[in-house]
């Protein structure tokens, strides 16, 4: 049921709500009266005085002004904004792509996809694209110190010398390490990335290898972070043991234990080098 302005101080009334202490006969305001009943001619020629009334009647006034809106979200007393906002960044960021300015990388059915645009570096693009486009690349980038490492994998190892005639071309602006032999690797530090290329292995073999370096490396981190707990509060580790404590005070690690992935790594391979994502458990 749909409430007019005339009906509504009836209805408070009804709810045990007086409104003639509150000094709000005179409610509804001529205006509303005005806009909601201007076919009633009694009504119109009543004139509406404005009463001396209490700051509790004004609040009064504005809850009963509010049954006329349909609505049941009370406006915010701090202001109004707009409901997409609060998900807006204030910020956008802008991160370097692996290959440089102009020059971008994608991963598709397992193989590298380089795309240049026009404003990228000629010679950038010639060689990047070139020596890395169509190659395997493992689903794996952990980050080696402060910089996203990428790894990269060619089956056809005669590729390896042609590839580094091209790198060449590069000059000084990127720091390029060679080694040869049975398995080649070609390693590339650029400003914003350490990129891998391997030559003549299978990329699941490669996979596996990264995932090994990966958690040796998180797992020493996790050990060192252990130690500075126990640095902090010796009283706080709960888990450790007496002797363990002094193991991993003294050596850096406890031994009977084994390092375990809390969450699988071949559903979340971005946690492979976390030490975070690592449980110790204690072996039988």
């Amino acid at each position: 049921m749909l409430w007019t302005f005339a009906e509504l101080p009836d209805w408070v009334e009804s709810q045990g709500l007086g409104l003639s202490g509150l000094g709000l006969s005179g409610w509804p305001p001529w205006a509303e009266q005005q806009r909601h009943h201007h076919h009633d001619a009694e009504t119109a020629t009543l004139p509406w005085r404005l009463p001396a009334v209490s700051g509790a009647a004004c609040a009064a006034q504005r809850r009963l002004r509010g049954f006329a809106q349909l609505s049941s979200v009370e406006p915010s007393a701090l202001g109004r904004r707009r409901p997409q906002e609060g998900l807006l960044p204030r910020r956008l960021s802008r991160a370097a792509a692996p290959f440089g300015r102009g020059l971008s990388v994608s991963r598709v059915e397992g193989r590298a996809v380089v795309r240049s645009a026009e404003r990228a570096d000629p010679i950038r693009r010639d060689v990047f694209t070139s020596v890395f486009n169509n190659s395997h690349l493992v689903d794996l980038h952990p980050v080696l110190q402060g910089r996203d490492a990428f790894y990269f994998v060619k089956d056809s190892a005669w590729r390896f010398h042609e590839d580094v005639t091209q790198l060449q071309r590069l000059g000084a602006a990127v720091n390029t390490t060679v080694h040869q032999g049975d398995v080649s690797d070609v390693r590339l530090h650029t400003p914003h990335a350490v990129l891998n290329l391997r030559y003549g292995a299978p990329p699941d073999r490669e996979r596996q290898r990264i995932l090994w370096h990966a958690k040796k490396h998180a797992l020493s981190q996790r050990w060192a972070h252990e130690r500075q707990l126990l640095l902090a509060d010796p009283h706080g580790a709960a888990a450790w043991s007496d002797q363990d404590k002094e193991h991993i005070l003294r050596a850096g690690s406890a031994p009977g234990y084994r390092a375990d992935y809390f969450h699988p790594v071949d559903a979340y391979p971005e946690l492979a080098d976390d030490p975070s994502n690592l449980v110790f458990r204690k072996l039988s």
